[in-house]
């Protein structure tokens, strides 16, 4: 078999070589690309997150009013019977605030970690601690019962009202902030110890790592 002469050689070295680098300058540009993709859509979803838990921090008092307005209304059903020398619907009504207030109150520590980045010092750290049990020690209906009408849906009233009411930048804003505040409450439903230890969905904390190791 002839051996191929060295100038039609060095055109085939040049020529493979040439197309190596432009493949691996395209995939420089596919990562590069696909990582500013994904760093902007991660500072949107940081500045929606920011935005809910501020939002919906601004509404605690209306929290603490469906609170009070669920226990009297349970109360007023109760009212008039004696339980041990005492009234019944004041032992409903107190029962209610206990067990309405706890994991409300969860909630809204959980959203204060989201706008400060830190839970606190030791003493607020003992304090959470204790408040996660209490709460482990309620089943998944009881958290629903408690915080449904109490916590997610104000919090999806003030943002439809926002979305009606509010300029072009605040309603492309409102979609995924609704979707972070449904992801927010599955958390306070499911694990609610993550809403301290990783205050960022699991998706996004997965999707940081996966863009840092490919960027380095």
């Amino acid at each position: 078999m002839p051996r191929p002469l060295p100038f039609y050689t060095g055109l085939i070295f040049r020529g493979a070589l040439g197309k190596a680098l432009r493949f691996l300058r395209l995939i420089d540009f596919i990562f590069t690309s696909l990582y500013n993709y994904i760093r902007s859509r991660l500072n949107r979803d940081r500045t929606c997150m920011v935005f809910l838990a501020a939002t919906l921090l601004s509404i605690t008092p209306i929290f603490y009013y469906r609170i009070h307005a669920d226990a009297t209304r349970m109360a007023r059903h109760a009212r008039g019977v004696a339980f041990f020398g005492r009234d019944l619907g004041e032992v409903v009504r107190k029962n209610m605030l206990a067990s309405r207030f706890l994991p409300v109150s969860l909630a809204i520590h959980a959203l204060g970690v989201i706008m400060t980045g830190r839970v606190g010092h030791a003493v607020h750290h003992a304090l959470l601690n204790t408040d996660l049990f209490q709460y482990s020690l309620l089943s998944q209906s009881e958290r629903f019962a408690a915080t449904y009408e109490t916590f997610f849906l104000p919090g999806a009233m003030c943002l439809a009202f926002l979305y009606a009411d509010g300029n072009a930048r605040l309603r492309r804003m409102i979609p995924r902030a609704y979707e972070l505040l449904t992801r927010f409450y599955l958390r306070l439903l499911r694990e609610p110890e993550t809403l301290f230890s990783n205050p960022i969905p699991h998706r996004l904390s997965r999707t940081i790592r996966l863009t840092r190791r490919r960027h380095n």
